[in-house]
């Protein structure tokens, strides 16, 4: 059976950018993602790439990648629970969603970079709110990232996980999806939200 995570890409409304950002703040509390991220990083200081033979590094990743906090989000969104946007806005609300098969987006984006480059994203391994009032600078970092961005030792790096046999020009693929949706929100004055979703079949 094939599962199939999803990176979704959310325009958050000026008016709703003070309650998304306490939903997103109250995730990063419950899952704990800011130590969890703060010590894979700091493990990983002086191996800035993955090795190919540690796939201790990829068992890793449900917990790095899909907290219960971030997740539950999109749940609340789709059942009509939540408190930023009602499900049937969530269509409309989509910048962008980025469906693979077994590995997610984020995970080839993160591995393909490199720990350094990729610790520069903004909020933790794909997860992310980015208030109006942040979305320039943002932009600016994502924009220098793939400015950047060697697409030869992206691949090579990114080849390590099973999934990018499946896809081709992903970092510029995901790095540009990031980029036209920190540039939407910018040009609407809003806010962007960003969650991956363990496996779109659960969702929808």
């Amino acid at each position: 059976m094939s599962v199939n995570p999803g990176w979704f890409l959310l325009l958050v409304l000026a008016e709703d950018a003070q309650v998304a950002e306490s939903v997103f703040e109250k995730a990063v509390q419950q899952s704990r993602i800011y130590e969890k991220a703060k010590e894979f990083l700091q493990n990983r200081a002086l191996e800035p790439d993955l090795n190919p033979n540690d796939w201790s590094d990829l068992c890793l990743a449900y917990d790095l990648f899909y907290p219960d906090g971030f997740t539950q989000i999109l749940d609340d969104i789709v059942a009509d629970r939540s408190s930023i946007m009602p499900g049937d806005e969530l269509e409309e609300a989509t910048l962008a969603l980025k469906i693979t098969d077994r590995e997610s987006a984020t995970m080839i984006l993160w591995v393909g970079l490199g720990y350094e480059q990729a610790s520069r994203l903004p909020g933790y391994f794909g997860n992310m709110f980015v208030p109006p009032k942040d979305v320039a600078d943002v932009l600016q970092t994502v924009e220098q990232i793939l400015g950047e961005l060697n697409s030869a030792e992206f691949d090579k790096r990114a080849g390590t996980v099973h999934a990018l046999g499946y896809y081709k020009n992903f970092p510029q693929t995901l790095l540009s999806l990031l980029l036209s949706s920190l540039r939407t929100a910018l040009h609407e004055g809003n806010g962007l939200l960003a969650l991956n979703y363990p496996h779109i079949g659960d969702l929808l």
